[in-house]
């Protein structure tokens, strides 16, 4: 009788990163606007309303949900805190330094994808501004809140605490 002898294969552990995942998606629908410029760091799926100074966007303020007419497309960072790296060029990413460049805005009606929210939301749920114990509007949307951080958007799939991508439907007033 031949011996038989077990085949085993050695697979070592890999150190790779983790890959990033987008904030926000567009799917269909919807205006990707290019051309506003933001002043606070802020991650994509950020709720934005128009500021005072022309072609800007900034962050709402608690109980300004009315006045939001898009999501921010891009992540943005502020690279003095980066050190010896200050200038680095993030390949295939979207970032955008906060250096007057103007980032992308999700506006009009259509449908995306966001992990940016904040809480359990469930398929159906109406979004609001989230707001902080300390009744600051922490850059997320949620499903529980106030009819004054009311956003026009619906979320349409299952997550909790920005676990994974959620489908949203988004009816932003074009200025």
């Amino acid at each position: 009788m031949a011996k038989q002898t077990q085949n085993i294969a050695y697979v070592p552990g890999l150190n790779l990163p983790t890959r990033k995942v987008k904030g926000l998606i567009k799917l269909f629908g919807g205006l990707s606007v290019p051309f506003y410029t933001v002043e606070t760091v802020m991650a994509e799926g950020t709720p934005l309303k128009p500021a005072a100074t022309p072609h800007t966007m900034e962050v709402p303020l608690n109980g300004e949900g009315a006045k939001v007419i898009g999501l921010a497309l891009q992540e943005t960072y502020d690279e003095s805190s980066f050190g010896q790296l200050k200038g680095y060029y993030f390949t295939n990413d979207t970032r955008q330094r906060l250096d007057r460049y103007p980032v992308g805005v999700l506006c009009g009606a259509g449908y995306g994808m966001t992990n940016n929210y904040a809480g359990e939301v469930e398929w159906g749920d109406q979004a609001y501004l989230a707001i902080d114990a300390a009744n600051k509007f922490t850059g997320k949307m949620t499903a529980t809140a106030s009819e004054n951080n009311k956003i026009p958007v619906v979320f349409e799939g299952i997550g909790k605490d920005g676990d994974k991508l959620v489908r949203i439907r988004f009816d932003f007033p074009l200025a």
